[in-house]
């Protein structure tokens, strides 16, 4: 349902699959788009990065 990980620390992340509401919270990037399946389309213009989003620079959507 969430995860912690050492490189963003004080943080816990939260899968919005998981939340009672996820329609309340908008998304503000892409992560590990150099693993998106290829049928999955992104159709907005969010930035990207291609592994996490501390580790990878982002590009646009």
């Amino acid at each position: 349902m969430a995860f912690q990980a050492e490189h963003y620390e004080g943080e816990i992340h939260v899968y919005a699959a998981s939340l009672q509401n996820p329609g309340m919270f908008e998304p503000a990037f892409h992560v590990h788009t150099d693993e998106q399946l290829p049928w999955l389309k992104l159709q907005d213009n969010l930035p990207r990065h291609a592994g996490s989003a501390e580790s990878t620079p982002a590009s646009d959507g």
